[in-house]
């Protein structure tokens, strides 16, 4: 699971840097990698822990392009979608053993449950969080593009 953000205007703002030079490009790729290394710092603040398994699963990439600088926070783990999103339905329970108080195992046999987990954003909510952070970073990465 990853959330993906997507800046307006981007294709219009690349096509006008075609011929600028490449001190301007780095310099995006510089402030992507730096806000992508934000947001996950936040997700990892943000995501419930338990056994902690989420939270050291959240990790960021930076993909560089011809014309694209793309940054990307995310996990790997089955169960991140129904954390940021919550679910509400039925799931279907193998049939499993289960060791009771005394230490005897006994068979819980397949059955159906009424399963209603409310949504616990982490990554959408450090995005929110972060987004100040991460337009100062763009202008900063703008600014010293052009002042070098």
């Amino acid at each position: 699971m990853a959330i993906t953000a997507t800046v307006a205007g981007a294709r219009e703002l690349l096509d006008k840097f075609d011929g600028v030079p490449s001190r301007i490009r780095i310099e995006l790729a510089r402030g992507i990698v730096r806000a992508t290394l934000l947001v996950q710092s936040q997700a990892k603040t943000l995501a419930p822990v338990k056994t902690g398994r989420l939270r050291r699963s959240i990790a960021s990439r930076t993909e560089v392009g011809d014309t694209t600088v793309s940054g990307i926070v995310g996990t790997n783990v089955e169960y991140a979608r129904v954390v940021e999103y919550g679910f509400q339905g039925t799931e279907s329970v193998r049939e499993h053993l289960r060791k009771c108080v005394s230490g005897k195992e006994v068979t819980v046999r397949a059955h159906e449950r009424h399963v209603n987990i409310p949504e616990r954003s982490y990554l959408r909510a450090a995005l929110d969080r972060m987004a100040p952070e991460i337009r100062a970073e763009f202008q900063a990465a703008m600014s010293r593009a052009f002042n070098q």
